[in-house]
């Protein structure tokens, strides 16, 4: 097997007589290779490439794009979305968007073969990498870890798993599925919220001409300035990501925008996508809490918990499409965790490829973790002295 050094812009290394490997440093190497990436059979919206093109648009000011494609002949085999990032001052290999968006990423890849040559050449830059809530069911895994075996450290620790529902006709009515209790919660919602107006759900699978208005609309339930600065500014991140995702999905027939009104009022929101036989839940807000640029009004809906009141109806609504999953994606929280207790279980992986700048990210790493295990429990003794 002849190999090469990797090159940069694109250029490509034989690593072997039918896989080539290119790393792409630019948005314009990116585009050009979206006809082949769209060819590839991928599970989920995390791995297209509408969605790694507009987290490099969203998020790309401190981060360098640095995919890893390998090709066999004219045909894209296997890819790695990832850019470099500074973390602790030394600059990481990791998916693009994870750190903004938090949702499980992975290689892409539809050959054994030419995904072990796309991780040797991983490797092969010496780089440190962070690759964060990977699926630990992922077939990315072994290939991954053999490759280490004398070359590189990796270090792996469990992540929070993606709660997920596995739909069939008796989620066509989701209360079926709730502990009595919250049943009986949901049916009280139900009334307080005829009481306060109309109850209606409305789920758009919108024109690129509707799309902006439907946006806007859905952006207005959780406006900004309930939020911090530094909270404000990553919603922001995350609203151009999500405007530029949408976008394209919309394009694609996939988006789904669904929005619960009491009245005449938006109450609550999501924004969603329609692939791969799923229901992907990419983002929800509701309006509950009450300010200074909110109605007095807004603040009743916290009793009428407007974001259970929409995920019943779209679940209802997937189950009636014939999906086979809905997944939540995010975390366990509260409300979804009223559905569903099964989560995808997810890991992280922090890759040293044997070098001085990968010793030197293992070290400050290994000095963060352990300030960090240090200060919770100093944190809890202050508390508990004030407490007492």
């Amino acid at each position: 097997m002849a190999t090469a050094q990797l090159t940069r812009r694109g250029t490509t290394s034989p690593l072997r007589a039918s896989c080539q490997v290119a790393r792409l440093d630019s948005l314009a190497e990116v585009d050009a290779l979206e006809p082949a990436w769209e060819a590839l059979e991928l599970h989920g919206p995390m791995l297209e490439f509408p969605w790694i093109r507009a987290a490099l648009s969203a998020f790309g000011a401190e981060e360098i794009p640095r995919l890893l494609v390998a090709r066999q002949g004219a045909r894209l085999a296997a890819l790695a979305p990832l850019i470099g990032k500074r973390i602790l001052g030394i600059r990481r290999l990791q998916f693009a968007g994870a750190s903004e968006l938090t949702e499980p990423m992975d290689f892409a890849w539809s050959d054994r073969a030419a995904l072990a040559s796309l991780i040797k050449s991983l490797l092969d830059q010496r780089q440190p990498i962070l690759l964060d809530r990977v699926s630990a069911t992922s077939e990315t895994l072994a290939p991954l870890r053999r490759a280490c075996q004398g070359r590189a450290i990796i270090v792996t620790r469990p992540r929070p798993g993606t709660p997920y529902l596995t739909l069939d006709e008796s989620w066509l009515e989701p209360e079926q599925h709730l502990l009595p209790d919250h049943r009986a919660t949901l049916r009280r919602a139900r009334r307080q919220a005829e009481r306060m107006g109309a109850v209606s759900t409305e789920i758009h699978s919108p024109s690129l001409h509707e799309l902006p208005e439907l946006l806007d609309t859905a952006f207005e339930v959780e406006p900004l300035q309930r939020l911090s600065e530094v909270e404000a500014a990553r919603a922001l991140e995350r609203a151009v990501f999500i405007r530029h995702y949408a976008a394209a999905a919309c394009a694609a027939g996939n988006l789904r925008v669904c929005f619960l009104r009491i009245g005449s009022r938006v109450a609550a929101m999501q924004l969603a996508v329609e692939c791969s036989g799923s229901f992907w839940l990419l983002a929800s807000a509701h309006r509950s809490v009450p300010n200074a640029i909110v109605t007095p009004h807004d603040s009743h809906f916290a009793g009428c918990w407007p974001d259970l009141l929409l995920a019943r109806e779209t679940i209802a609504y997937a189950a009636a499409a014939s999906l086979d999953h809905y997944e939540f994606l995010g975390h366990a929280a509260s409300w979804n965790s009223w559905w569903t207790s099964t989560s995808r279980p997810c890991l992280s992986l922090r890759i040293y490829p044997f070098g001085l700048r990968s010793l030197a990210a293992m070290l400050l790493d290994a000095a963060a973790a352990g300030y960090a295990r240090w200060q919770q429990p100093a944190t809890q003794w202050v508390v508990a002295m004030l407490s007492s």
